[in-house]
């Protein structure tokens, strides 16, 4: 359950708060009930095995394999599944307004914070995984251990032969090995069959998420949900009864909508992130992250508004309605269908039934990625095994991919002092071929290593022509002909000891109600806040 006050989460027993000493609310208690939901498709013995951990569904760090299978719509689809895996095991009733969306996203980020945050971030254990890219398979197994707090992860991959489980002789199979560690914002990856040296990816980190560890992640969850839950209030919301085809047959389902025209995006953009600049929690946070005062970060946010609202001002045939689909009490459907200004229609969908998530995503009618997902949990002698199925299909690949994962009960994080390596930017043409090559002995498709170049270049070094504004964080560079948003030099420099206002008037509060402070203890603390 979550404090209905400081937002943190306090054990499912409590009535009042550890934290603050305020009323705890369940927010399944309330009258008005949420979206319906599916049942719950995990095998388990334990009461939360339906909490869906998706951080053993992502233990590798290296995003360019999502280059392989659609990028930012597989990374969509992931979110929405996300959704749906957060309502199960409930059958609530179906209202007719904004509060089915906002409940629906109370349960998504009630799933986040439990899922990664309340273990102290941290978690580990071994693996087994399995990929079949259209007829080309491998095998790896290994361990795992992060700390997202810290901003690290740890992750061991030992190639495994398909046959050997097979009581098949084992001829040729070549030992593979290889390990990942990131660390605030950087990748190494090392293998002594591949390199000599740990190769160093380092990810464009303009913003510092992935680098800073002084901010509370959970805060900016809590603050982006509050902030989306206004701008749902917003809304203009419709019902209908609906036919369609669902998983191959025809099906009548009672649907719940709100449009998403140019009015309709003015309303909601400016909301959220008029919403977002009121929110001192968030304003601080990100000031950790960027190195700036909350009143900067509102001032940031308060422009995003206002160019939300001047880009949506004008006409268009731009629109997007975003529906749930439900049928008994049981939710079935979730559904964004976008038409833009070029007529391009595309839809992002989820189908669930009894036992796997299905997902879609089209254009103009033609099916471009479709797949499935199943996740089964159980619990053996108080360990928990965790089971993803996962399918993956365009008309240029078919992917299949099979993750178990065993949780450690008590997580041991691994911490890499001094990593060292050669950056991949920095590697020749010849040496990057090398490289190819010597992977190309244990893993038969490596054309993902082709797209590296696009994916970890630092651009804005390269870049040029940029326009900055004096108030603003990034600036408008040209790469490659195509412009590029690039920190400002003037307003990104680190701010290490920055202190941020609210702390200040925490401070000041604090110090002039306390009885026993004197006034030389006040001048004392408004000089060094100063």
């Amino acid at each position: 359950m979550r404090c209905v006050s400081c937002k943190k989460m306090v054990p499912s027993a409590s009535t009042r708060c550890p934290y603050c000493g305020g009323e705890v609310t369940d927010k399944n208690d309330i009258e008005e009930t949420p979206i319906t939901s599916t049942e719950s498709v995990q095998q388990s013995t334990s009461s939360s095995s339906n909490k869906i951990d998706f951080v053993e569904l992502l233990t590798d760090p290296d995003k360019k394999k999502l280059v392989l299978i659609g990028g930012g719509i597989l990374v969509f689809f992931i979110f929405m599944i996300i959704i749906v895996a957060s309502l199960s095991g409930s059958k609530p009733k179906m209202v007719t307004n904004y509060k089915a969306y906002s409940k629906l996203f109370d349960k998504v980020e009630d799933f986040l914070s439990e899922s990664f945050f309340d273990n102290s971030y941290v978690g580990s254990g071994t693996y087994d995984f399995y990929i079949k890219y259209n007829k080309d398979i491998n095998e790896f197994s290994g361990k795992y251990n992060y700390d997202l707090k810290n901003k690290i992860i740890n992750i061991t991959a030992s190639a495994k032969n398909p046959d050997e489980n097979k009581g098949v002789i084992i001829v040729d199979f070549k030992k593979f090995d290889s390990e990942l560690n990131f660390n605030k914002g950087e990748l190494y990856y090392s293998s002594e069959q591949i390199t000599d040296k740990p190769i160093l990816f380092k990810f464009d980190d303009k913003d510092g998420y992935l680098s800073n560890t002084r901010y509370d992640m959970n805060d900016l969850v809590v603050s982006f949900f509050d902030s989306l839950e206004e701008a749902l209030k917003k809304m203009n919301y419709g019902t209908t009864t609906e036919t369609v085809q669902f998983l191959g047959e025809s099906a009548k389902f009672d649907k719940l909508y709100f449009k998403l025209n140019n009015e309709g995006r003015k309303t909601f953009y400016t909301t959220f992130y008029n919403s977002l600049a009121d929110d001192s929690s968030f304003t601080s946070e990100m000031g950790k992250i960027q190195g700036k005062k909350s009143s900067e970060i509102e001032e940031i946010y308060r422009n995003y508004a206002t160019s939300a609202e001047y880009a949506y001002s004008g006409s268009g045939d731009a629109n997007t309605v975003v529906s749930l689909y439900t049928k008994n009490n049981q939710f079935k459907r979730f559904e964004i269908n976008n038409q833009d200004d070029s007529n391009l229609k595309k839809i992002y969908r989820i189908d669930v039934d009894d036992s796997r998530y299905h997902f879609y995503y089209m254009e103009n009618g033609k099916t471009i990625y479709e797949g499935s997902l199943l996740i089964l949990t159980n619990e053996i002698n108080g360990v928990v095994n965790r089971k993803y199925e996962i399918t993956l299909d365009s008309s240029k690949f078919n992917i299949d991919i099979n993750l178990n994962v065993k949780l450690d009960s008590k997580p041991k994080v691994e911490l890499k002092d001094n990593l060292e390596g050669t950056k991949f930017i920095d590697l020749t043409d010849e040496e990057k071929g090398e490289i190819k090559t010597k992977l190309g002995e244990f893993i038969k498709n490596t054309k993902f290593f082709d797209k590296l170049d696009d994916i970890f270049i630092d651009k804005c070094s390269l870049a040029s022509d940029c326009k900055c504004n004096d108030k603003e964080p990034t600036c408008s560079c040209l790469y490659n002909k195509e412009v590029i948003q690039c920190p400002n030099p003037d307003l990104n420099k680190p701010k290490e000891d920055t202190v941020d206002e609210n702390e200040i008037n925490k401070t000041t509060t604090t110090t002039t109600t306390t009885e026993s402070t004197t006034t030389s203890t006040v001048t004392t603390t408004t000089t060094a806040t100063n």
